[in-house]
């Protein structure tokens, strides 16, 4: 191979290696509509879910929703987050006034968090205080970063939120009721990037 062809050859694979890169990191990158649809969708679910959540929201400070939390183990994906083998992870939006002020990351390495394949996860900031915190914080833990109230079901849609006094409450829930909170393994929240 000739010094020119070489050269040729070895601009063209470096312009190809590159253009790869960019695709895997758009690719990487969550899709704003898609959240947004299924954050939407999530709330209807939250609304029939809880009794009084319309009301709660309301005077809330701020919402965190996470509609679609997978798990994924083995080497074989359930959901659409690509986290290592066992991770749990999904993607949602802060909403502050109706209006999504942001897109944030939901991950643990438990495996015995959700029993089934999807849950959701619902964090209301009920203070402008803990709202100021949770945005000012580059990675949040549940329960750690401050205190967060996790909430029980009754069995009939009943949340006794109303005497708690953490500034944060969580709900954590599949289509069969509630489950196991994240915050008990150290679930992270991050904010991400979408496209």
């Amino acid at each position: 191979m000739t010094h020119a062809i070489r050269s040729i050859f070895i601009t063209a694979l470096i312009v190809l290696v590159g253009s790869f890169g960019l695709a895997t990191d758009a690719q990487a990158k969550p899709k704003k509509k898609k959240i947004d649809k299924r954050v939407e969708k999530g709330l209807v679910e939250f609304h029939e879910a809880v009794n009084g959540s319309e009301d709660l929201l309301a005077s809330a400070s701020g919402v965190l929703v996470f509609p679609s939390i997978r798990k994924r183990g083995g080497g074989i994906g359930l959901g659409p987050i690509m986290v290592g083998g066992g991770d749990i992870a999904g993607d949602g939006a802060l909403i502050v006034s109706e209006e999504t002020v942001g897109y944030y990351r939901i991950a643990t390495k438990s495996s015995a968090v959700f029993g089934s394949a999807q849950g959701r996860q619902i964090l209301v900031f009920l203070t402008q205080e803990s709202l100021d915190d949770f945005l000012a914080t580059e990675e949040w833990v549940i329960g750690a970063s401050f205190p967060v109230a996790i909430m029980a079901d009754d069995g009939n849609g009943n949340y006794n939120y109303e005497n708690v006094s953490e500034p944060v409450l969580s709900f954590a829930y599949d289509k069969k009721g509630a489950l196991a909170n994240l915050s008990r393994d150290g679930a992270t929240v991050s904010p991400i990037e979408v496209k």
